[in-house]
């Protein structure tokens, strides 16, 4: 029997790796500076993952694209039962969608535009869909950053690669969100909903959000 690879992507709240949680839908975290958020909607899109072996060989992955949804705990874990997780030394994945997936048109599955994550033909995929509201000094305020563009210069998909020489069965991929909201002046700007610099910008400040848990 092959010791599978099961590839976990959590939402995680501190910027600490010690002790963290998986955040709950709709539920709130606190950052350092006194100030907290409620997370009404996480959505995103990975795609292109491939798997580095220790002999040097690379596994493609043969699905297009994997939509997670906070609402949706079971999108958190992607199984390659397939793959021996004793093999591998490196993963490679894409936060969000390549510019060949965003001309294809219409797509079903995970890239259906039934799941709120498309925009039109000519901008494509939203690869990132965050929304909630942040409590600072009892002020409370909404934020919606819908992060998608694949032309340059501002395309927003992003590569992500870990180092995986640990023997546990499965990789786990933690999102820290208090990175997230610490570097970006969320004051200036609340809301981020079109493809341009602004979205390209914040995309790389989600891909420095992704890290391994160790």
């Amino acid at each position: 029997m092959l010791n599978r690879i099961l590839l976990i992507l959590l939402i995680v709240s501190s910027s600490s790796l010690v002790g963290q949680t998986t955040l709950k839908f709709s539920t709130s975290c606190n950052t350092s500076n006194d100030t907290s958020y409620v997370i009404d909607k996480l959505r995103f899109y990975v795609s292109n993952i491939a798997f580095e072996t220790k002999t040097g060989e690379t596994i493609k992955d043969t699905i297009i694209a994997y939509l997670i949804d906070k609402e949706d705990s079971n999108s958190f874990t992607i199984d390659f039962p397939t793959i021996s997780r004793s093999s591998i030394r490196a993963v490679h994945l894409t936060l969000g969608t390549d510019s060949l997936t965003n001309i294809s048109g219409v797509l079903d599955g995970d890239l259906d535009p039934i799941n709120g994550m498309y925009w039109s033909w000519n901008t494509g995929y939203i690869n990132f869909k965050i929304e909630g509201k942040r409590n600072i000094h009892s002020k409370t305020t909404s934020f919606e950053y819908h992060i998608g563009g694949y032309l340059t210069p501002f395309p927003t998909s992003r590569q992500l690669a870990f180092s995986t020489l640990d023997s546990s069965d499965s990789i786990n991929i933690n999102i820290d969100l208090n990175y997230l909201f610490s570097h970006f002046n969320m004051d200036k700007n609340p809301s981020v909903l079109i493809p341009g610099k602004l979205s390209s910008d914040l995309s790389k400040l989600i891909q420095q959000s992704f890290v391994l848990e160790k």
